[in-house]
């Protein structure tokens, strides 16, 4: 799962949607595209936030890798910030 597929979960959720619906979003997932290696662990939703770091492996190389953050806002909103490949961080989503 890449994030552009969550921020399309994301929009789909109402604006009073709670981080707690995402709970099926934890855990390990594999890049079926990508070499052994590669994929995302995510965190269970705990105080309003759901952490995730991600990993792209080629030719036995890490390529790319991402920290990301869904978090709950005021109003019931869920913001999504990634932190790609060591940059500043990039504020990718709000609902």
């Amino acid at each position: 799962m890449r994030l552009a597929a969550i921020l399309g979960l994301l929009i789909g959720l109402s604006a009073s949607a709670d981080i707690s619906r995402l709970s099926w979003l934890s855990g390990c997932w594999a890049y079926d595209d990508e070499e052994p290696g590669s994929g995302e662990y995510w965190m269970s939703p705990v105080g309003g936030t759901m952490i995730a770091i991600c990993r792209t492996v080629r030719n036995s190389k890490t390529i790319a890798y991402e920290y990301l953050r869904i978090e709950g806002q005021s109003g019931g909103q869920l913001k999504a910030i990634d932190f790609p490949m060591s940059r500043v961080a990039c504020e990718s989503f709000s609902q």
